[in-house]
């Protein structure tokens, strides 16, 4: 076989590859096309977008004017729409709302005021608490009997014995006095407010989940795509077990 047939054939089985190739992507896509005529579910038919198109600039603009001719709630048609790189956003000051550009059927919900919750930590406990009210009791009134509780309660950890008996009773004699009392009474009246101030910014936490729940129940469009298995995130909203997605 000479050089020129030698090329002439693998031209030959080149192009017939090709033109197998040709007509099998054109099957598929009339295949899509005539599978999208008869689709009547809003899931599959975004779906199809990002199967026939990929995570594309064209298969983004396809997808909002989709979600657009389909989504009735009222935060979506008020919202902000944004292209993301995986992601199709309808945005409001609060809250994000984002349908995946891939194949992995997911929808992001994402609370943006979130806010932090609170903890709560006071400076005294109960020994020192009871310490307190016992130091009040003996000086309000001076007994043996008192004097007694007082030292049994301040010093727990001493060794029973003689010495460890005169210790106690020095060191509680010592320490435990109107000093001591005023400032268990400073720090505990400083931890009543800040429990005060604390309760009130969970209650406003609380109110925000609350909010972020109720604002979740109105979106009943997403119904569809959970009914057809999508994934729903929820990020910074608590789940049905409280618990909370940050990522």
């Amino acid at each position: 076989m000479n050089t020129e047939q030698s090329y002439t054939d693998i031209k030959s089985i080149i192009l017939t590859a090709i033109e197998n190739k040709k007509q099998k992507t054109i099957k598929e896509y009339d295949d899509r096309i005539i599978q999208i005529k008869n689709e009547n579910n809003i899931t599959n038919i975004y779906y199809s977008i990002a199967d026939t198109f990929g995570n594309s600039y064209e298969q983004r603009e396809l997808g909002i004017k989709v979600l657009q001719s389909y989504l009735t709630n009222p935060f979506f048609l008020e919202s902000e729409i944004t292209k993301g790189c995986n992601y199709i956003v309808f945005s409001n000051n609060d809250f994000d709302v984002m349908f995946s550009t891939h194949l992995n059927r997911e929808i992001r919900i994402e609370y943006k005021n979130v806010g932090s919750y609170p903890n709560y930590c006071s400076i005294t406990n109960m020994n020192i608490d009871k310490l307190a009210d016992l130091i009040e009791i003996y000086l309000n009134h001076k007994s043996i009997k008192n004097f007694k509780a007082l030292v049994n309660h301040n010093c727990r950890g001493y060794a029973n014995n003689i010495i460890g008996t005169i210790l106690k009773y020095i060191n509680t004699y010592k320490k435990c006095n109107k000093t001591m009392l005023q400032n268990i009474r400073d720090k505990q009246e400083y931890s009543r407010i800040k429990k005060i101030e604390v309760d009130k910014k969970n209650k406003e936490y609380e109110d925000r989940q609350l909010y972020a729940k109720e604002f979740i129940e109105s979106l009943t469009d997403l119904e569809v795509f959970k009914t057809n298995e999508w994934h729903i995130k929820m990020i910074g909203i608590k789940d049905e077990n409280g618990k909370i997605s940050w990522r």
